[in-house]
């Protein structure tokens, strides 16, 4: 599993979800607004999207900040920052977060150490990459989901190896 599919899955689970008051997912990327992903933040946290949105189109990014954490000063939040690449990213949109202590969460999923290195008391997992074995199979039950047993035709083998070290265990790649 990578990062990204990790990181959906605690934010589905119910269990977890019901122990905040609001939530938000957004996905930073290599190219982003900081305006723009503090809009999206604070829609999801108010669940307000039409009436809300047309106002905080205007708002300069100061303002968007001031709100945010008016917003979270009394809640127990959970935010999700997906594929944070810049450590600047992360600097300012954890400015708009209140720390209070009361377990509110922020998960940032990144490919970068030096981002990773921000997280509090270095709370950080690294996933690995899969070994060959996994690769392989995870290709094959992907690719070759129709057949018996998802396994890969003996006229493939040659390609499905390529493919798989090509991947380099990545399995979104895969």
């Amino acid at each position: 599993m990578g990062k990204t599919t990790v990181a959906s899955s605690v934010y589905k689970n119910q269990k977890i979800r019901r122990t905040f008051d609001c939530h938000a997912w957004v996905t930073v990327s290599q190219t982003y607004q900081v305006e723009e992903l503090l809009r999206e933040i604070m829609n999801q946290l108010t669940e307000q999207r039409a009436s809300l949105a047309s106002g905080f189109m205007t708002m300069s990014r100061m303002r968007l900040v001031e709100i945010i954490q008016s917003y979270l000063r009394d809640k127990k939040y959970f935010i999700v920052l997906d594929d944070v690449w810049e450590k600047d990213a992360w600097s300012f949109l954890n400015y708009a977060f209140v720390k209070k202590n009361c377990g509110s969460k922020v998960l940032i999923t990144t490919r970068r150490k030096d981002v990773s290195s921000l997280a509090v008391h270095n709370r950080v997992i690294e996933l690995k990459t899969l070994n060959y074995a996994e690769s392989w199979e995870l290709f094959c039950k992907k690719a070759f989901f129709a057949l018996e047993d998802n396994i890969c035709p003996k006229n493939l083998t040659s390609l499905v190896e390529k493919i798989v070290d090509k991947c380099q265990g990545l399995p979104l790649a895969l």
